[in-house]
């Protein structure tokens, strides 16, 4: 691949990149995960959000893209009364290699029937692919467990398995759901059955692991308020305001700093190959010139990667200043 071609796909994986990094921001907004905790996880149901908001949901614990998967990297360690995340590094921001992260990641408390208060590790994850060669809810599975197993820093004789904490990962599936599959919610967890004989156990013993999955796309309506906000907010075809609106329906004010990323969020989808090829056009043709690459080589160059023909290539090449003017996402 020569170092034009480079350039127009590292223009194409930028624009997606920041994008990318907006939509783990807004999924991480503590009134959008009060919202989420109160509609969807089973321990919330009786709880205000305002209470979810402001009491439950630990702050401080709130992880964006920072929280590596693999062995070793994810372990918590008191210290103190503060739990620190031990030996993590920011995501690497190279485009070749690099550490598969926890999108958004956080602690929260539950009150209980007993006047008690369980622990519980969330995590909540993006996914704009609904089958990536195999089915989401296995990955889902996985980003529980090692969630789940990185709870104990070590392992021997004196280890308390009880002090392990419930832990869900949340998906919210948009894109290329298919029709049958969206506008569902669904959770995947431990359940009981006996084979021989009756034994009771409270589930909270074993009931340690769950996946919720949301699925949506542009196609299929849905009757519930938030899945339609959620669907609003990651709409091509949706303006910010109309944005705004839908999250003010479910009870989301959008303060200033919150709205920057509901306006950011609407040039979503335009980053992705498959549906925002346009705009990668203008993202590469400017890029390109950055490189003090002629207009002429960047012609015929557009016109033979995305089969243009010349009149077209030409106004790619008119257009493409006001685009990186008011189109691309900056990232502060």
């Amino acid at each position: 691949m020569s170092d034009i071609d480079n350039a127009i796909e590292l223009s194409l994986e930028e624009g997606k990149a920041r994008l990318d990094a907006t939509m783990k921001k807004f999924l991480a907004n503590k009134k959008i995960l009060a919202v989420l905790l109160k509609k969807y996880v089973r321990e919330f149901k009786d709880c205000t959000v305002e209470d979810i908001e402001n009491k439950y949901i630990d702050t401080e614990s709130i992880s964006v893209g920072e929280t590596p998967i693999e062995k070793d990297f994810t372990n918590l360690a008191k210290r103190g009364q503060k739990e620190q995340i031990e030996g993590i590094a920011n995501e690497d921001t190279s485009l070749n290699e690099g550490r598969i992260t926890y999108d958004v990641i956080f602690k929260a408390v539950a009150p209980t029937c007993k006047d008690e208060q369980i622990g519980l590790y969330i995590n909540v994850e993006a996914q704009g692919k609904f089958y990536p060669g195999y089915p989401l809810e296995t990955r889902a599975i996985y980003y529980a467990s090692r969630r789940f197993s990185s709870q104990l820093t070590s392992i021997n004789e004196s280890t308390n398995y009880k002090d392990l904490e419930k832990v869900y990962s949340i998906w919210v599936c948009v894109g290329d759901v298919p029709d049958k599959a969206a506008g569902t919610v669904s959770l995947y967890h431990f359940s009981k059955k006996d084979l021989v004989g009756d034994y009771a156990i409270e589930n909270t013993v074993y009931d340690k692991i769950n996946v919720l999955m949301i699925r949506l796309n542009e196609h299929v309506p849905v009757q519930d308020d938030f899945l339609n906000a959620l669907k609003v907010i990651f709409s091509d075809n949706t303006t910010g305001k109309q944005k705004r609106e839908s999250l003010q329906k479910v009870g989301i004010e959008t303060e200033i700093s919150f709205s920057k990323e509901v306006d950011t969020m609407c040039n979503y989808s335009d980053w992705i190959e498959s549906r925002g090829e346009a705009k990668g056009i203008l993202g590469a043709v400017n890029l390109l010139r950055g490189f003090n690459i002629s207009d002429e080589e960047i012609k015929a160059k557009i016109m033979s990667q995305y089969s243009l023909t010349e009149p077209q290539a030409i106004k790619y090449l008119f257009d493409a200043a006001n685009f990186t003017k008011n189109c691309i996402p900056q990232t502060e």
